[in-house]
């Protein structure tokens, strides 16, 4: 019992020591950052300002749709479709697809944005979004469609460079 248990801490220590701790962290980073806002333009009913002048806005906004406002008022397609992500990553995760510092992290970023996202989805029916570029015209976003943003490149690139047979031994621990 113990010789099987020591296989498999030993076949996820980079998930407990590296990616639980990035999507815990990200998850609580993305929630504090919404009450923030919550707090500050609903409770507290104050105007947008600037965190870094001409270039990032504070703000609030319930974004009911997905990315740019797309698919508004779709709420239970982003959650059937958020438990098939995370059910696929799980899968990912056991099977061991993603090997290495590099491809748990990134990985871990992922999930960390996709489940920030679903508390939302899930509590309140839309996503609570706060910062809005000012130098150009786009879409308001949060800690999760960061860390979503940054995780899914840096899993594109694990996966095209780093995931094939002969590199990953490169890139593991």
């Amino acid at each position: 019992m113990s010789i099987r248990i020591s296989k498999t801490l030993e076949k996820y220590k980079l998930w407990f020591f590296i990616g639980i701790p990035i999507i815990i962290v990200g998850i609580l980073l993305d929630m504090a950052i919404k009450d923030l806002a919550f707090w500050v333009f609903e409770v507290k009913q104050r105007e947008p300002f600037e965190l870094l002048k001409g270039i990032l806005r504070f703000t609030y906004t319930e974004n009911r749709g997905a990315a740019f406002s797309m698919l508004i008022g779709q709420r239970w397609l982003f959650v059937v479709l958020t438990v098939l992500a995370l059910a696929f990553a799980v899968f990912a995760i056991v099977k061991e697809y993603v090997k290495g510092w590099f491809g748990v992290a990134s990985l871990s970023l992922v999930l960390s944005g996709a489940i920030g996202n679903f508390i939302d989805r899930l509590i309140y029916g839309y996503v609570i979004d706060m910062f809005e570029p000012v130098f150009i015209d786009f879409a308001i976003f949060n800690v999760a469609d960061i860390f979503l943003t940054v995780g899914g490149v840096c899993l594109a690139v694990y996966l095209l460079f780093f995931s094939a047979p002969e590199k990953r031994e490169e890139i593991r621990e």
